[in-house]
């Protein structure tokens, strides 16, 4: 389950980037955009293609670029990690957007500078002008974009803010529209919530309003608003008269950053990965919050973890995301009580052409961030607002003294606001770097002192005075008046302690394996693609090996997959003790491991650093009470004499790991041109096979069975022929990949059924001849085998007990039990059972004696040269003697010499075939024989 996972979160952090609200870009050494996300496509007015053709200086404001290239080159020259700057760009509409850049450098494995990640937040209206108290208020209230309503109850009209006209799309007259003309904006299946809403707090059920539903904007599309308010007004009796409260526009953000406590009934992430069948491969702990579940199974399917009323809407939705659409839905889930709104994706999971499962990420949106931003009249009406939203506000005088914290910032900062009025803002929210303890300047003393706005530096940790530690990261600002009286300063900040921890987790398993923390196929493809990046100055070549184990899939068989998820976590510490330092051991999948060995000077050297790799392997692995022995098979290419780019030198050492478990196992094979050949060669043939069987391109020959001693045909056995481009093919080369493609089935049902039919027609002209057909290891473990034997004899009219079917020892010890049944299902119709190639097998007493058979058929290794081997005609004598004591026919195969007969007969064995009576030949000769 977790390996399917972990080789496709990445999708996962893509979906990150292209949904994150803040502008994010990379930029190479040129300073050229090379990707843009949506937010800052929107932020400048340009489309992501068009970006790509600008480079940053060129959309950067005069006054500003020589201060971005400065900070630039220091950044390159390794003289800082990072920078932030407040700059403007030039819109596509040429106005000018100030925004908070932050800027990190990449460098390659060469040390040399790669790319540029740039992050680029909208600050433009973080630079309005504050005039006093009130001003101070309001640019806290506009830091969080929020749209403020004002409703005296008895009448139709309400006061509402300039940012609630652009949210709602509503224009007022005078900053007043009707109430109803609201409510007609409002979605109809969300109308009658908001009003219960309303009504529940006016009638003192609930503490507050705070609730979610969708708007219609002017140009038709339905936007997720919040609406949050509390009453502000009450008549002699205690009446309400008045409400105020504020909108917020929450359709595009994700709230993962805030801490549980801070944000009401907020949850991270639900990340799940369903297969075709809808079994759950993997859940997190969110999923199993949401749903009430304390564990799952992968055996459960999806109409078993999820109540029916989230099943049955969302089948169509994960049928699509299986077929290959990618959905993206919000619904509504929980009791009344407890309602969560939640965005859901369904990312397919592609494997080549197929979709193999889908992702689910989930996120609940019910809890969304208050208030940032927005305009207020009244110190109280800004109060309200200050209190409901999810950020930590903190206003202080010219000399950095607090004036004023809000609840959150409270909580956070462990003071109340009586205790921290009149203490500098370095008392209150003391700060320091993740990882230091030496004290941090705080963003709003900088703010005062350079009169402009200071972001957090990233990485900055507040201390409360509890002693509770939180990452922080937002900005500060001074207050200043139209005339440049600076009034104070203003920080708001908020916890993303989460965040950082989910990034920087996030940022680990998309590269590394989850069973055994090694490098995935991403990193080592990235490792890879480095090494051979065409200008790579390399003093020598490379080496990069497949090792894929030995009977692993027995282990997780007999032993099941926490056993078999052990024993990888075991070779993969062996692994990696075994390596130099330079060297790279990563998991693909499976129980495949591949290595990265540069500065080699050629395949020699290679081979002395994979051998101890193979030895560590040899010794046994505890696996609970077990000790488990296993191998390794390891293929081998080397750079540049097998190839110069990663994917061919990926695919020659798979083929030469390939070629390593064709021989034997537990082998090193290097790669060599010869072998791709061959690989291509039997990839032909298979699908040379594959238009055989469909065209039913194959023939039949026939093996006369004699009586040695008087010469009567007594049967004879159906041989399968093929011949491609008018050359045959030896069957055994062709019966294999045709069990390797899968093809046996249909192929053996097609020799049944042509065998049949011959023997049909020399019955139709007199000839009741007895035919023999081999049944192969799949063909036998189909369960549609007895009734498809049944089935042929019936459209043929072939009599049954005409019809002997002849399979091997190994094919019925693979289930001896099941193999049983089959047989007397088959003996049950009259068909008769031959054990073919007796003697090359187990060759055990007590399963002959066990299954139902008529005819033992000694295999030729016993026959050929008996007369001149005095062991040979000891085993040959017991063989024959054992089919006798059983009332077993004995027929011996590869009969070439009169000698091999004359043998034959002297210990009673009369039935044979062989060479020495006739090849198979088609069946106008067996005609002729008879």
């Amino acid at each position: 389950m977790d390996e399917t996972i972990d080789l496709h979160r990445a999708q996962l952090l893509e979906a990150v980037f292209r949904h994150s609200p803040v502008g994010m870009a990379l930029v190479s050494t040129e300073g050229r955009f090379m990707t843009a996300n949506p937010a800052l496509s929107r932020m400048l007015g340009f489309t992501a293609e068009q970006l790509q053709q600008l480079t940053f200086q060129q959309i950067t404001h005069p006054d500003d670029l020589d201060k971005d290239l400065q900070l630039l080159n220091e950044l390159a020259s390794g003289a800082r990690e990072h920078y932030s700057m407040i700059k403007r760009y030039v819109h596509h509409d040429r106005h000018h957007v100030y925004v908070q850049l932050d800027v990190a450098l990449v460098r390659a494995h060469s040390g040399l500078p790669a790319f540029y990640i740039a992050q680029i937040q909208d600050v433009t209206g973080h630079l309005a002008e504050r005039r006093d108290l009130m001003e101070r208020l309001r640019l806290a209230l506009e830091a969080t974009e929020d749209g403020i309503w004002d409703w005296h109850l008895h009448q139709r009209f309400m006061t509402v803010s300039d940012p609630w006209q652009t949210l709602t799309g509503i224009a007022g007259t005078a900053g007043q529209i009707s109430w109803r003309q609201w409510l007609r904006q409002v979605h109809p299946a969300d109308r009658l919530l908001v009003l219960e809403h309303v009504r529940e707090h006016l009638t003192g059920v609930s503490a507050r309003v705070n609730t979610r539903y969708r708007h219609r904007h002017p140009d038709g599309a339905w936007r997720w608003l919040s609406l949050r308010g509390r009453v502000t007004g009450r008549d002699a009796r205690g009446r309400p008269v008045r409400i105020t409260g504020t909108v917020s526009d929450i359709d595009d953000q994700i709230r993962t950053e805030q801490d549980l406590n801070v944000l009401l009934n907020h949850l991270p992430a639900m990340i799940s990965y369903w297969d075709t069948e809808l079994h759950p491969r993997f859940v997190n702990r969110t999923f199993l919050e949401w749903f009430g579940h304390d564990q799952v199974h992968a055996t459960q399917h999806a109409s078993e973890l999820l109540e029916a009323q989230i099943f049955e809407p969302n089948l169509s939705r994960m049928k699509a995301a299986l077929s290959g659409a990618h959905q993206t839905f919000e619904q509504q889930t929980g009791p009344e009580d407890r309602v969560r709104y939640t965005r859901v994706h369904l990312v397919p999971d592609w494997r080549g052409d197929e979709v193999i499962g889908f992702f689910a990420l989930g996120i609940d949106i019910t809890d969304l961030r208050e208030a940032e931003r927005a305009l207020f009249a009244q110190k109280e009406l800004a109060h309200v607002t200050l209190r409901s939203i999810g950020d930590s506000v903190i206003t202080t005088d010219p000399q950095g003294l607090v004036t004023f914290l809000n609840p959150v910032a409270q909580r956070m900062t462990g003071w109340t606001l009586d205790a921290a009025l009149g203490q500098p803002i370095e008392t209150v929210m003391p700060l320091t770097l993740e990882g230091r303890s030496d004290a941090l300047p705080n963003p709003l003393r900088l703010a005062l002192t350079e009169r402009r706005i200071f972001d957090m530096v990233p990485g900055t940790v507040l201390r409360s005075r509890t002693g509770q530690v939180f990452s922080v990261e937002d900005s500060a600002a001074p207050i200043i008046t139209e005339t440049g009286e600076q009034l104070g300063g203003v920080i708001v900040f908020h916890d993303v302690t989460e965040q950082r921890t989910l990034t920087e987790r996030m940022a680990f398993m998309a590269h590394h394996d989850p069973l055994t923390g090694l490098p995935n196929r991403t990193l080592l493809l990235d490792r890879l693609t480095d090494l051979t990046r065409p200008g790579t100055r390399r003093r020598a070549g490379f080496a990069i090996a497949f090792l894929d184990l030995d009977g692993f899939k027995a282990v997780n068989d007999t032993l099941g997959h926490s056993a078999g998820d052990e024993l990888l976590r075991q070779v993969a510490g062996r692994l990696q003790g075994a390596l130099r330092d330079s060297d790279t051991v990563g998991r693909i999948g499976g129980d495949e491991f591949v290595f990265l060995m540069p500065d080699l000077q050629d395949a020699r050297e290679a081979h002395r650093i994979i051998t101890p790799l193979i030895s560590v392997l040899e010794r046994p692995f505890r696996i609970g009470t077990n000790d488990i022995c296993v191998t390794g098979s390891v293929g081998v290419a080397f750079c540049p004499q097998d190839g110069h780019t990663a994917d061919d030198l990926m695919r020659h050492a798979d083929i030469a790991m390939y070629r390593a478990k064709r021989e034997g196992r537990n082998r090193t094979c290097f790669f060599k041109p010869e072998i791709e050949q061959e690989q291509r060669d039997r990839h032909q043939l298979l699908h040379a096979i594959r238009s055989a069987v469909a065209a039913q391109e194959f023939t039949l020959a026939y093996q006369p069975k004699v009586n040695g001693r008087t010469g009567e045909l007594i049967g004879v056995e159906a041989l399968l022929r093929w011949t491609l481009n008018g050359q045959p093919v030896s069957p055994g080369v062709f019966v294999p990949l045709a069990e390797e493609a899968g093809q046996m089935t249909a192929l053996g049902q097609w020799v049944l059924r042509a065998a049949c039919e011959q023997g049909r027609r020399w019955l139709a002209s007199g000839r009741r001849l007895r035919v023999a057909v081999n049944v192969s290891a799949s063909q036998f473990r189909d369960r549609g085998f007895v009734p498809g034997v049944q089935r042929t004899l019936a459209d043929t009219g072939f009599p049954p007990d005409l019809l002997e079917l002849e399979v091997t020892e190994a094919v019925l010890m693979q289930d001896l039990q099941q193999a049983n049944q089959i047989l007397k299902d088959l003996q049950h119709l009259g068909i008769r059972i031959a054990l073919d190639d007796f003697g090359t097998g187990y060759s055990s007493l007590s399963y002959l004696h066990q299954l139902p058979l008529n005819t033992l058929k000694v295999d030729r290794s016993f026959v050929t040269g008996v007369q001149d081997d005095g062991q040979r005609q000891a085993l040959l004598r017991s063989v024959i003697n054992l089919g006798q004591s059983m009332q077993l026919e004995v027929l011996a195969e590869g009969v070439e010499t009169d000698p091999e007969r004359l043998h034959l007969l002297r210990h009673g064995c009369e039935q044979m075939q062989g060479f020495l009576f006739s090849p198979p030949v088609s069946p106008e000769h067996v005609t002729l024989y008879l």
